[in-house]
């Protein structure tokens, strides 16, 4: 792995606080927009955006105002401590990646034994999205399995 996979995924490592709060966010709108079975484009025009920019709350690459929250809660029918995450939740996510990531770099052997740690399968043929995929999947079931939405 080496060189090349630290400068390809380096960025997942420097993955601030603020943006794993937005991706918990995100990954919570699309959920719930999913759960009601309406395109981004039905939300979108409920919420008076464009496709575009739900696209990219859902992706975590945008930030939203208070006043966004609001019409979110609104229209997703859910309340606003389920969309917005706990900091420590959000910590506990961003340090688990980095771990992952941080096992990956160096140390494939056990990188596959962190995995097995948590609970977490992939085949040998996985890309380090994929595996990172996995484990925010295997994070957000732990945290609702823990009572947390």
């Amino acid at each position: 792995m080496g060189k090349w996979f630290y400068s390809e995924h380096q960025h997942l490592i420097k993955m601030t606080l603020l943006e794993q709060f937005q991706q918990i966010f995100g990954d919570r709108v699309k959920a719930r927009r999913r759960e009601l079975r309406i395109t981004q484009m039905e939300l979108a025009n409920r919420l008076e955006i464009s496709r575009t920019m739900l696209a990219n709350i859902e992706a975590g690459a945008q930030r939203t105002s208070v006043f966004l929250l609001a019409r979110l809660v609104q229209v997703l029918g859910v309340s606003a401590e389920y969309l917005v995450p706990g900091i420590e939740e959000a910590e506990a996510l961003l340090k688990q990646r980095r771990k992952v990531f941080l096992a990956a770099q160096d140390r494939p052997v056990l990188l596959s034994k962190e995995l097995e740690a948590l609970n977490i399968s992939v085949s040998s043929g996985s890309t380090l999205g994929e595996v990172l995929n996995e484990v925010r999947l295997q994070h957000k079931k732990q945290s609702n399995t823990d009572g947390g939405e």
